[in-house]
């Protein structure tokens, strides 16, 4: 189930394009490339968002 967020281009339609570029990938350089720079990718986003989570100035400790 696909969930369509009120942000542009998010859920059902950035996930149809997250599955095409996989496959373009795929298809052009081999399924192992293509899972591994999908991987990459979801273990950047992860890090950027978690180095902005603690960065947030309400996560900084208040002395």
């Amino acid at each position: 189930m696909y969930v369509v967020t009120a942000v542009p281009g998010g859920g059902h339609y950035r996930q149809i394009l997250n599955d095409k570029g996989v496959g373009w990938i795929a298809d052009h350089w081999g399924l192992h490339l293509a899972v591994s720079i999908f991987c990459y990718g979801v273990i950047a986003l992860a890090v950027l968002t978690t180095t902005m989570f603690f960065r947030h100035p309400h996560m900084q400790r208040v002395s």
